[in-house]
């Protein structure tokens, strides 16, 4: 791998991690960087679960899948006056 495209890694490593953690530059730039990929992995991982999981409720969605529950229109009975 090129030094350009490790670069180009780290910076989009540091971007994620930034805003998905919110965490300072500095804060980072003192992290080792098999650390600093271990939490990028994590957060990767967790990013595709969650999209699998959107993916899913879309498929349910666009083919009629489970339904909410309906609300009853009735309204209670007052009683005669």
């Amino acid at each position: 791998m090129t030094n350009d495209k490790l670069t180009d890694m780290y910076d989009k490593v540091m971007f994620a991690l930034a805003c998905e953690l919110h965490w300072s530059w500095h804060e980072m730039l003192d992290m080792p960087i098999p650390e600093l990929m271990k939490f990028f992995t994590l957060l990767k991982e967790k990013k595709e679960a969650e999209k699998a999981h959107m993916d899913k409720v879309n498929a349910k969605s666009r083919t009629g899948g489970s339904k909410p529950a309906r609300r009853s229109s009735a309204r209670p009975s007052r009683g005669r006056r």
